[in-house]
């Protein structure tokens, strides 16, 4: 994927300013890879009042990896936008 261009800063902000014109407030969902590399993005969300969530660190799947692995994936994204955003 480093090779392919990166859509989701026009995306994101397209879709939040759809939201805004309609006084749309959502859940965001971050993979913690994603949001280490759109940190602005991140905050831009929380700041039009989204609530920001984890989806992981790299998608794993949970039968795939198994649970530690899985546990410490979930963890390393959580913390990851809990440092983008504060809280």
């Amino acid at each position: 994927m480093a090779g392919l261009e990166s859509r989701i800063e026009e995306s994101t902000e397209k879709l939040l300013a759809t939201f805004q014109s309609f006084s749309i407030r959502a859940t965001v969902f971050w993979l913690g890879w994603v949001a280490e590399r759109h940190k602005s993005l991140v905050k831009n969300c929380l700041d039009l009042g989204h609530a920001i969530a984890s989806h992981g660190y790299g998608h794993v799947l949970a039968y795939e990896v198994g649970k530690e692995d899985f546990k410490t994936d979930a963890e390393h994204g959580k913390k990851i936008l809990e440092d983008i955003i504060g809280t």
